[in-house]
């Protein structure tokens, strides 16, 4: 099985951030309170949009295996190991190849950021490999993988790329995404 997105909304990608913002029912309604959820642009660099643009894909693998059930979950857990293979093993190791270790220069290897996002993709590679051997679904493990990714690819949008965006000299920032976007075209998983 092949998860397929339509093209035109993953090429369409713009980062954004969802605030959650606490309102006074003053202004709408006498007495309580309600929440409302507001959007916030992020600003990508483009050379960082080819790692932003997969984890688009990331986040809607992650809704499908935080909203798994008995019904579904074989179906998931192939389209979470096709992903896996297709896309996301080459994802990490480009983070921890190039990505991670340009920011490493400016904010050193032991940087809070850093450690989060390899202890994250060891933890994720983990719950992988349990997932391919060991030969029964387990709608739980699903949930919270997908609760795990969610929450990893938020981390790197929100925190770490604007981070990066930052500390990198523009030239730097420049070879860097000139790499990203070569290795991007070079590898196109499956999709229609």
């Amino acid at each position: 099985m092949i998860i397929t997105f339509g093209r035109a909304k993953y090429l369409a990608l713009t980062s954004f951030r969802v605030k959650r913002a606490r309102r006074n029912t003053a202004e709408a309604n006498a007495g309580g309170s309600f929440i409302a959820s507001t959007i916030e642009t992020v600003q990508r660099s483009s050379e960082l949009a080819v790692l932003s643009r997969e984890h688009h894909v990331a986040l809607e693998l992650a809704l499908r295996l935080q909203r798994a059930t008995a019904a579904d979950a074989e179906t998931v857990t192939e389209a979470t190991l096709d992903f896996w293979r297709s896309e996301g093993r080459e994802h990490f190791r480009v983070e921890e190849e190039l990505l991670l270790p340009a920011f490493a220069r400016h904010a050193g290897a032991d940087d809070a950021d850093i450690v989060r996002v390899l202890v994250e993709h060891v933890e994720i590679r983990r719950r992988i490999a349990d997932m391919e051997t060991s030969g029964r679904i387990d709608v739980a493990a699903l949930n919270a993988l997908g609760k795990s990714l969610r929450d990893h690819v938020r981390h790197e949008e929100r925190t770490l790329f604007g981070r990066i965006e930052q500390a990198l000299e523009p030239e730097e920032l420049a070879t860097l995404g000139t790499t990203l976007h070569a290795i991007g075209a070079r590898h196109q998983p499956p999709r229609t």
